[in-house]
């Protein structure tokens, strides 16, 4: 599904498409604003592709895309509304905004030399072997180099077709970067719950997913200003 988009706000850039993963159901609100907010290149349409086979969701945002470029979100994000026109400030042939993993100790979804990333001290542009597409950035050119099927799912590791993506745009000659200063907040599911510890001692359950982390009270010294009613 196309649709033209509405909050047109620069002629700096050329037009592109914004492909947008959807899940079967809506699953967060923050991504919906997020996303009502975002600054775009007169001209852009947004590309909608439900279900999670998200390789051949991937082909298909490319084979249906109008414009010089194509800037592929998921629907569990939240971002600034100028994420899209800093990227493409950078006039690199692919960039993406960094974003981390759900879970503990969610590290960046950047990868070098076959494991994740360490960013310690690091800011701005780096360069990277692979990442996550949502936040990425990707030109016309760089698409048109690479063979179809551009993006496959060839092993069951999940996220496998992202670093499949990324080898692909290597091996057609193409550097990536990613932009550490320019974040994509990754959104999760999450149940909050007071639990006792094995020795008894109280705290919080935070419940992502299959997985929780549980939080001694002993974590928060002293007591917490709380305005009743907020929840």
């Amino acid at each position: 599904m196309h649709i033209r988009a509405a909050n047109e706000e620069s002629d700096n850039h050329p037009p592109g498409t914004i492909g947008v993963y959807t899940d079967h159901i809506a699953r967060f609100s923050d991504f919906t604003v997020s996303l009502r907010g975002l600054e775009v290149p007169k001209g852009s349409i947004f590309s909608y592709s439900r279900g999670v086979y998200l390789a051949f969701n991937t082909n298909r945002f490319i084979r249906e895309m109008e414009g010089e470029w194509l800037f592929l979100m998921d629907d569990d994000h939240r971002f600034e509304g100028d994420i899209l026109m800093k990227l493409l400030d950078h006039d690199l042939d692919v960039v993406v905004a960094m974003t981390c993993k759900k879970f503990p100790p969610y590290p960046p979804v950047l990868y070098r030399n076959n494991k994740i990333m360490d960013i310690t001290g690091k800011s701005g542009l780096v360069e990277v072997e692979g990442c996550g597409k949502p936040g990425m950035l990707i030109r016309k050119h760089v698409l048109d180099a690479m063979d179809d099927p551009w993006c496959e799912f060839r092993d069951s590791t999940v996220g496998a077709e992202d670093l499949d993506f990324c080898t692909k745009i290597r091996e057609a000659g193409f550097k990536i970067y990613a932009d550490l200063d320019i974040e994509l907040a990754h959104l999760v599911p999450m149940a909050v719950l007071k639990q006792r510890d094995p020795n008894g001692n109280w705290g919080t359950l935070l419940g992502l997913g299959d997985r929780g982390v549980f939080l001694p009270d002993s974590t928060y010294p002293g007591e917490l200003d709380m305005d009743v009613g907020n929840e």
